[in-house]
């Protein structure tokens, strides 16, 4: 939400006066993310009250009232014309609207599947309150999806370049399931990945391996600590 937000606050509707119909339609969709985005931060900073508490359902950021009158309000409404509900200012349609994006988090999140390793496995992580947890798998085995990056949409590509290192416009999706294996592997842990070897040529992966280091590298040039295996058919 807050990368496919513009970071500057969109033109006035007055200053959009005489513009194409495209235009508009680039400019109400912007301002609808702006919106979500700023209601979403206002949120995450305590205005409306504890996060936590609000994230576990013992404070409702906006009274029912609130939002029931500014549902009835039209969303292009201009702020300097007269409305239904004089007494409701920006801020109170940022309360509204953050009070709807946090109860939809629960089906965004049984929608997209998010899942948060170190609250899943509180035995494999320690210090779980700091930025850094400590910990992580001694081994893992997957088999990433072969996925090519014409396939992946712009909303995927956006999260990816804001979450992983060795995010690159032509990177296919499985490139990024390797860096997600290292993070998850605890110092001298195993990698074992079911791919083919056109990840040894894989510029991003290789540009990892050179910043990681030795500790969690994909590959390293010593017998003993890391090998690939070929399969036939």
């Amino acid at each position: 939400m807050f990368d496919a937000a513009p970071k500057k606050a969109p033109l006035s509707a007055e200053k959009m006066e005489g513009k194409s119909e495209a235009q508009l339609a680039r400019w109400r969709a912007d301002v609808k993310a702006f919106e979500a985005a700023s209601a979403l931060q206002l949120a995450l900073e305590g205005t409306f009250g504890d996060p936590i508490k609000i994230a576990a359902g013992e404070i409702q950021i906006a009274p029912p009232d609130l939002a029931l009158q500014i549902a009835l309000l039209p969303e292009d409404h201009n702020e300097a014309e007269p409305q239904l509900f004089p007494h409701i200012a920006v801020n109170d349609r940022r309360r509204a609207l953050a009070d709807r994006l946090v109860r939809e988090a629960p089906a965004r999140a049984a929608h997209h599947r998010f899942f948060h390793w170190e609250i899943g496995f509180p035995n494999v992580w320690s210090n779980l309150l700091s930025g850094s947890p400590l910990g992580g798998f001694d081994a893992i085995i997957g088999n990433p999806p072969y996925v090519r990056q014409e396939l992946l949409g712009d909303e995927i590509k956006r999260a990816l370049k804001a979450g992983y290192a060795t995010y690159d416009g032509v990177a296919d999706l499985y490139v990024y399931f390797f860096e997600q294996g290292l993070r998850l592997l605890c110092p001298g842990g195993r990698l074992s990945y079911v791919v083919t070897n056109k990840w040894l040529r894989c510029v991003p992966l290789g540009r990892h391996r050179a910043e990681a280091g030795p500790r969690r590298a994909p590959v390293q040039q010593r017998p003993g600590l890391c090998h690939s295996a070929r399969c036939g058919a």
